[in-house]
């Protein structure tokens, strides 16, 4: 009785688990299908396609990345062959390699979700500005000129509930020509006295043509320096 009972415990001990018990855990992965010690076809055709895939988008990234190694350290003797984008990459979708001359180098591809989070943010900011200058007409001092004046300490006080990045929103409206004040940047009770004028309340429309103006005199000074 006792020889069969360590029989039955020793059974049960090395017993492999039973079918579907052990794999019901890894019902969410998807592992390639094994039979005989050889993987499917099937799987492999996914793994494969999966692969390639993640290698053909790393190498557009590579080929259209202005600080990419894609073309070695001697960069400089492929500048005939780069000279107005004319080299084509023959892999992946047949991308342009872009060159300093390109109006396109160091900008993000079009039509990507990078350009389209740019724009977002781009338009989110020229938003908080209107709303910035619209506030400090709400609760600034009307000038005799048109234009309203307000204490940086009571415009934070009284902005600090509307949105955290005052500061920057006053420097980006400066920059076009909207406000005025004295400093390269503002400080909370150290600049609390210093006079914030604002000169125009702008609409959206108006800020995007700023962007698209500053941007076009970023590439005029460019061609500047090149032609020289």
């Amino acid at each position: 009785m006792t020889n069969e009972t360590e029989q039955l415990n020793h059974n049960e001990a090395v017993a492999p688990p039973k079918r579907g018990s052990a794999c019901s855990s890894r019902e969410g992965s998807l592992p390639p299908k094994v039979r005989n010690g050889m993987v499917e076809k099937d799987g492999m055709k996914k793994s494969k396609d999966f692969w390639q895939k993640r290698i053909d988008h790393h190498e557009v990234d590579r080929l259209i990345n202005p600080f990419s190694e894609f073309w070695g350290e001697n960069r400089n003797q492929y500048k005939n062959v780069l000279e107005n984008a004319k080299a084509v990459w023959k892999g992946a979708d047949k991308r342009t390699k872009l060159t300093k001359e390109d109006h396109k180098y160091g900008n993000v591809v079009e039509g990507s979700l990078t350009e389209y989070r740019g724009k977002k943010a781009k338009n989110n900011i020229a938003n908080y500005i209107v709303e910035c200058c619209e506030t400090i007409r709400d609760i600034g001092e009307p000038q005799a000129d048109g234009t309203y004046r307000i204490t940086f300490g009571k415009l934070f006080l009284a902005y600090e509930r509307i949105n955290d990045y005052l500061v920057g929103l006053l420097v980006r409206a400066r920059r076009h020509g909207l406000v005025d004040f004295i400093g390269e940047m503002l400080y909370q009770r150290q600049d609390d006295h210093v006079i914030i004028t604002l000169l125009k309340v702008p609409t959206i429309d108006e800020l995007n043509l700023k962007f698209i103006a500053f941007n076009k005199t970023q590439e005029e000074e460019r061609e500047r320096q090149k032609s020289k």
